[in-house]
């Protein structure tokens, strides 16, 4: 779970929502369009949360060019530490795509 949405009164639904809105709100605030770019599409990111929560293996999966997924990789790379992903009461390892919808307007 993104930060800040691991509150124990919150269901698993809840906390998965908020993970998602504040993933795609911190990505979105921070994104700056590079210079002399045009155009929209989807880039896909992929990568992974270690057992302590922080952010590693980042991969571009697709890209729309124009320099737009290494500004999402490096975002990506600067995000807080999360709650890591929980199996038989054990952290683990888990694998994250992100799609994310470029649009210049």
């Amino acid at each position: 779970l993104f930060s800040g949405c691991n509150i124990d009164s919150m269901s698993l639904a809840e906390k998965r929502k908020c993970s998602d809105e504040k993933l795609l709100k911190y990505v979105y605030e921070r994104f700056k369009w590079p210079p002399g770019f045009c155009g929209s599409g989807r880039v896909v990111v992929c990568f992974e949360i270690e057992k302590d929560g922080t952010v590693g293996n980042c991969d571009i999966l697709r890209d729309i060019g124009g320099r737009v997924g290494d500004q999402v990789l490096s975002i990506i790379k600067t995000m807080p530490k999360w709650t890591p992903g929980m199996k038989n009461g054990k952290p683990v390892k888990v694998e994250f795509n992100l799609p994310i919808r470029i649009c210049l307007e």
